[in-house]
């Protein structure tokens, strides 16, 4: 379980209490953040995030690498599994299709991870 973010904000219901993700969505919080962090800048993980910057996107093959990375590198869960379905650049935005397994759940969206 981790608190919501958005836009880089925590959330809050209209009580006051910090909103919290857990299962595919923690996963999928956890990626959007961490392909916004390049490698070795995160002060309490060094090995937190990924150089997106650093990723070919004109390679057939850049989906599969930034899969392993985001597997390798995000998922610190054993029973979740992210897929990269697609990559698309529009508007000088990078957006990655994902499927993101976490036990039995599964969630397929579209995220933002460059720009």
């Amino acid at each position: 379980m981790d608190i919501k973010i958005e836009n880089g904000d925590m959330l809050f219901d209209e009580s006051g209490n910090l909103i919290t993700v857990q299962g595919a969505e923690e996963v999928l919080q956890q990626i959007i953040i961490g392909t916004k962090v390049n490698n070795g800048s995160f002060v309490y993980g060094r090995d937190y995030g990924i150089n997106i910057g650093d990723l070919d996107f004109n390679s057939d093959k850049t989906a599969k690498i930034l899969e392993a990375l985001i597997n390798e590198k995000l998922v610190k869960n054993a029973d979740a599994f992210v897929k990269v379905e697609n990559i698309r650049n529009a508007e000088n935005k990078i957006y990655a299709q994902l499927t993101v397994r976490y036990g039995r759940e599964e969630i397929h969206r579209e995220v933002m991870i460059s720009g």
